[in-house]
């Protein structure tokens, strides 16, 4: 309670259903980036270049995420932890579907 300033407010943005390279970012500061990935049938690569992990939550699935061994399917709201040494990864949309990734940032 003793951080929290109900009258702080920020902007309102609205957000694009089908960015063009499949990735909208949502927030981001020194420690962390949120983004919107999805849209359409197609796919978002991922690649943070070993630098963080990263966590996908399917918002709507279904989505799956691949990388160069292995495959998820990740229904809506089920989320998934990449580790860093997993390297570049994709996501790829089969419906109209939204994931939300997380990732730290580098400095």
């Amino acid at each position: 309670m003793e951080v929290l300033d109900p009258d702080c407010a920020g902007n309102i943005l609205p957000t694009d259903p089908n960015p063009a390279d499949g990735r909208q970012k949502l927030i981001s500061c020194k420690y962390f980036s949120l983004e919107l990935i999805g849209g359409c049938a197609g796919s978002a690569p991922i690649d943070l270049q070993g630098k963080s992990f990263s966590v996908v939550t399917a918002l709507n699935g279904p989505i799956m995420v691949h990388s160069e061994d292995c495959s998820y399917q990740l229904s809506a709201l089920e989320t998934l932890l990449i580790p860093a040494i997993c390297g570049n990864y994709r996501v790829t949309f089969s419906d109209p579907a939204r994931a939300l990734l997380a990732h730290a940032v580098g400095e």
